[in-house]
């Protein structure tokens, strides 16, 4: 309903989404991580396998907390991860039209900065995680850090870090 002139084609899981790729090259794939029968991690790997599929952008949508080695299966073809319950739809939609428009390539110097501050923060939510925790552990100034996290997901890495405090927040209490 974002994007009306858009056509979305669904997958029930991993296996299915690559028949569907078989007979079917999308300008975007929307991938989740933990799917039945073939996870998002076996998918990307098939995607860059193929050579028909290699270059279509890939966005992440997870709620899974995502470590430094789940970060790097990533670094080939995902334009975008986004967390659910960090990013909202609004976000996700805004993403999905700038790597339609091209205006966000994979594989930058700033993306991978991202990723693995993100994959920090998951890793250390719990503690008293600050931008300058995060720059000192990445080997980069506070000021770098923020303008990356502005520039691939559009808010700064505190706000980050508070989403995702909130995000955990609310799996807690749903258990």
């Amino acid at each position: 309903s974002h994007l009306p002139e858009c056509r979305v084609v669904h997958a029930h899981n991993g296996s299915d989404a690559l028949q569907v790729l078989d007979y079917l090259t999308p300008d975007l794939i929307l991938l989740d991580l933990m799917m039945p029968e073939l996870d998002g991690f076996g998918v990307l790997r098939v995607l860059q396998e193929r050579e028909s599929t290699r270059g279509i952008p890939v966005i992440i949508l997870t709620a899974k907390s995502l470590t430094e080695e789940d970060m790097e299966k990533m670094s080939q073809g995902v334009a975008a991860i986004l967390e659910k319950g960090v990013f909202s739809n609004d976000d996700t939609v805004t993403r999905i039209v700038e790597i339609l428009s091209s205006k966000i390539r994979s594989g930058t110097a700033s993306q991978r900065l991202v990723r693995q501050a993100m994959a920090y923060i998951h890793t250390h939510y719990g503690e008293a995680v600050s931008r300058t925790k995060i720059a000192s552990h990445l080997a980069v100034s506070e000021n770098y850090l923020t303008n990356c996290f502005q520039k691939e997901i559009g808010f700064s890495p505190i706000a980050y870090i508070n989403r995702y405090r909130v995000r955990q927040a609310c799996v807690l209490l749903e258990k």
